[in-house]
Formats: C-alpha cells, sequence, structure tokens
C-alpha cells in the first residue's frame, strides 16, 4: 500500500486539501481522511512524547489502529494535523511513505490558531482545558495570557522544528509553505509523485482556500 500523509502544526490548509482530493481521486483505489476517531487521542500522545521522549510501541499501536481501520484500499491519504506526531520511526522511513510537511508563516498560524479557539466550542475546550492539547501551553493559558499569540507562536515553532527532524529522512519528504501548495500544479505534482496517478485541479478550486487571484 502507498501512502501519503500530510503533517502540520494545523491551520494549514489540511482539511481544503481533503476535500479536493476527494473530489478527484477515484474513491475504489483511494482512503482520504482527515479527522478520525482516535485523532484526539493521538494528538495529546504526540505532545506528551515531544517533552518525554518518543515511544515507538504507542506511535505503532495508534498508526496501526488508522491503517487497520481507515486504510482498506491500494493508497491511502491522510490530512489530519492531530496525528503528525505518530507516525513510527519503520513507517517513516518506508519508501512507499510519502510525507509532505506543509509550514504557515509563524504570525499568521499564531493569529488563525488564536481566532480558532474562540470560533468552536469544541476547540475552545479543548485548548483551555486539556493538558497536553498544545506543546507548552497550559490549561487556561489561552483565557489568561495576554500574550497568548506569542505563545501560539512558540508552538508553531517547536511543532515544524520536531515533525522536519522526525521526518526528514523518510525518502520522499516534501516541505512546502501553505501558499505553495495551493498554487496551480502543486498538489497534481504530489500526487503523481506518490501514486503516479494523474488529475487536474483547477485553479477555480484551489483558490476556494486561498482567497488569491491566481495568476494566469
Amino acid at each position: 500500500m502507498s501512502q501519503l500523509f500530510f503533517v502540520s502544526t494545523g491551520r494549514c490548509g489540511t482539511k481544503r486539501i481533503a476535500e479536493i482530493l476527494k473530489e478527484h481521486l477515484p474513491e475504489e483505489e483511494f482512503d482520504i481522511q482527515h479527522q478520525m476517531d482516535i485523532s484526539r487521542l493521538a494528538n495529546i500522545a504526540g505532545n506528551i512524547m515531544y517533552h518525554f521522549g518518543s515511544w515507538e510501541w504507542l506511535k505503532k499501536n495508534i498508526y496501526n489502529h488508522i491503517i487497520k481501520k481507515y486504510a482498506n484500499k491500494e493508497n491511502f491519504i491522510c490530512s489530519d494535523p492531530l496525528v503528525a506526531m505518530i507516525i513510527p520511526e519503520y513507517a517513516a522511513k518506508d519508501p512507499d511513505t510519502h510525507i509532505v510537511h506543509i509550514t504557515r508563516e509563524q504570525k499568521a498560524f499564531a493569529e488563525s490558531f488564536y481566532r480558532f479557539t474562540r470560533k468552536r466550542f469544541l476547540s475552545f475546550f479543548a485548548h483551555n482545558f486539556i493538558p497536553f492539547w498544545q506543546i507548552g501551553i497550559w490549561p487556561l493559558e489561552n483565557i489568561l495570557n495576554p500574550n497568548i499569540e506569542k505563545k501560539y507562536q512558540s508552538v508553531w515553532k517547536k511543532k515544524n522544528d520536531w515533525l522536519k527532524a522526525k521526518y526528514k529522512t523518510n525518502p520522499n519528504y516534501l516541505e512546502i509553505s501553505l501558499d505553495e501548495i495551493f498554487l496551480k500544479d502543486k498538489l497534481n505534482s504530489i500526487i503523481q509523485d506518490a501514486f503516479n496517478n494523474q488529475i487536474n485541479i483547477p485553479e477555480t478550486e484551489l483558490r476556494v482556500k486561498t482567497n488569491q487571484t491566481v495568476a494566469k
């Protein structure tokens, strides 16, 4: 089975990527997931391991649950940022695994993350009341710290540094910015490289997420 993981800090367009790929890839050949039943546990586990060291047995158990339940076709794509930190080492080094690390400008990420915690109750609850929901963010700090956006900038750096350090040995590792991945032909080429499957995503669909005029 060939598999592609889009890993990120979150707020990097991965939901839109999953929506687009579901529209353009054959359903009989591809399992494409953005949110899964184990995602929240995987997120907490990943953040705990950031502080206390990598537990490959735990990563393997979570990863195997995902593969068994959600990857039942020839190809698997996961764009869920909550599972970005739990890919076990043996899977990350597999030549059939492609890891695309999406980054976003640091300040824009922090502002978006802060606004997001105010827009959705579940996100607000998680960021304020669940320990290890984010690296270095304490319970209630999202409410009480007047400099919380700077703390989210710190989250951005810690997570991106960790993702790069852990996955850069993947033979198919690619680091790409949020702006770049929604440019013409970028997603097309990523799918071509990972699965040898040609698709043609119209620029109009890419602009839905970026809200920018694409140069012709």
